[in-house]
Formats: structure tokens, sequence, C-alpha cells
């Protein structure tokens, strides 16, 4: 009598548990070594005032932000802040990872504490931004932490 299709006998068992095995093995390790890879940001192209150099570390942390990365984020954007002193968008960047909308938390205080840095008021930090879009986005950030509502111009 010939053995069925579907029938397998205790060798093939053997045999294909082994290799089930054996192929979640690989996928693991394919897993494990593509994590530990560095992570390269995408290509990312964003228009500010700030300077040359504090570039790289501005658009690394915009790209975290992104991300959901938050504290790499906030270090890259601190970093854009030693180089330019003055770049309104790395304290807007460093302000923004404090706010996680997806899972509903905020920290304003520390945001707020941010943002105080490059001014104490909303016209001291609008003053360092040096386009109107940087102007824009310093009080769309602004009425985020400091919830001031203003009538449009």
């Amino acid at each position: 009598m010939r053995p069925s299709p579907c029938s397998v006998s205790a060798h093939g068992w053997r045999v294909t548990r082994r290799l089930v095995a054996l192929a979640i093995l690989l996928i693991n390790f394919t897993i494990i070594l593509h994590a530990q890879e560095p992570q390269q940001a995408s290509q990312l192209s964003f228009a500010n005032s700030g300077s040359a150099a504090a570039q790289k570390p501005f658009l690394h942390g915009l790209a975290q932000l992104h991300n959901f990365e938050y504290e790499t984020a906030a270090d890259d954007f601190r970093q854009a802040q030693t180089i330019d002193l003055n770049f309104c968008m790395a304290y807007w960047g460093e302000a923004m990872t404090y706010n996680h909308p997806i899972w509903y938390q905020q920290n304003r205080r520390a945001a707020q504490a941010i943002l105080d840095k490059l001014g104490s008021t909303e016209d001291a930090r609008l003053a360092k931004c040096g386009t109107e879009r940087e102007r824009d986005y310093m009080r769309a950030v602004d009425i985020l932490y400091f919830g001031r509502w203003r009538e449009p111009r």
C-alpha cells in the first residue's frame, strides 16, 4: 500500500521541524543585523534662516521628530542651538519634542522652558526668527504651549 501524499513519516516531521526552526533563526538573525545598522535619515529639505553649520543637526532632528524619536531629536535640536544661539527653529523643534499627540501626552512646562531660552516673551522670540514662515511656526508653537490665541491680521 502506498502512503498517502498527506502523510509524513516521523523522519519527515523531524526534517520539516528543523527546516522551519532554521528559517525562523535566519529571519531573526536578519532582523537583528538590520536593527544594528545605523539608521539613515531620509534626505530632507526645510528652508530656514539658521547658519549653515547648524543645518545638519537641525535637519536630522526634524527627521527624528517625525519618526517619533523624541530624545534623539531633542539632542539634535540642542546641538543646532549650540552652533547657532539665535536659530529659532532649533528651539521650535526642541519644544515640539515635548508634544506627543498620538499618546495624548504633552509636557507644556518643559516646552515653555525651552522657548523661554530663546526669549522670555512671544515678541522676543519672534524677533529672532529670520523669515515670516519661521514667525508663523513660532506663533503656532506659542499657541500650542502658552495658549495665546490672537486675532488674525
